[in-house]
């Protein structure tokens, strides 16, 4: 039975995440940032009838400096790292360095050690947001990379850093999700519904034309399970 350490398992993603691979009957470690967190997760998954005997919880904030690696990581076939400061508006000057170091640095230390322990698959989740405002749309992987904003651009240095880490031998997945919605999460697709559902008055800003291209967060999981299971 395969054992996959899932960071950010406490977040959106990662949460939905978790919840799957453990119906799937896999290994998991969840990692969360505080035990707040973490025993928050705990009671969601016990509320969704999850059977938690598959599961150990590793508690690691990774804005510190050393790391508390949990005793049983060694075993881990894979890494589905999700963990990184994720919120485009709050990403200014003031904060730049817990971009820099959840979205840079934490990915170089996880990519370093799922080398030096043989993790057989390491994937990485990167957004959308490094491509910017493209020229031409649907945008695919040969689209120029501009990110506009601080999420995007150290987003994407954090997939160059994996990219460097396969040179020396990772074997590694780059996820770039595009607006991933679904139930747990705030966004422009639960604000329509909550307004529609109160009968509320929908603002539309423009001329009503824009367009974005939305995945359903069980959808996404069913892409991140095959790519695991590709090996």
């Amino acid at each position: 039975m395969s054992k996959i350490l899932i960071t950010g398992a406490t977040g959106f993603i990662g949460s939905w995440l978790t919840r799957h691979f453990l119906r799937e009957n896999y290994n998991i470690i969840a990692h969360g940032s505080s035990k707040e967190s973490i025993g928050n997760l705990q009671k969601a998954l016990k509320k969704k009838s999850v059977n938690l005997e598959n599961i150990e919880f590793w508690d690691q904030n990774f804005m510190k400096q050393e790391w508390d690696y949990p005793s049983r990581i060694s075993d881990i076939d894979a890494i589905i790292h999700t963990a990184a400061a994720t919120r485009v508006r709050k990403g200014l000057s003031d904060n730049y360095d817990e971009y820099f170091k959840l979205n840079v640095v934490c990915p170089k230390i996880l990519a370093k050690k799922a080398l030096e322990i043989n993790v057989k698959h390491f994937i990485h989740l990167s957004t959308g947001q490094i491509f910017g405002i493209a020229d031409k749309y649907p945008i695919t992987e040969m689209t120029p990379k501009n990110p506009i904003n601080l999420y995007g651009s150290t987003k994407l240095i954090g997939e160059q850093v994996i990219a460097s880490f396969g040179v020396l031998g990772l074997h590694y997945s780059i996820a770039r999700p595009f607006s991933v919605f679904g139930h747990g999460h705030f966004n422009i697709i639960s604000i329509i519904t909550n307004k529609l559902l109160n009968s509320d008055i929908l603002t539309i800003y423009g001329d009503g034309s824009q367009s974005r291209a939305f995945l359903h967060v069980l959808d996404f999981c069913q892409a991140i399970d095959k790519t695991e299971s590709s090996l």
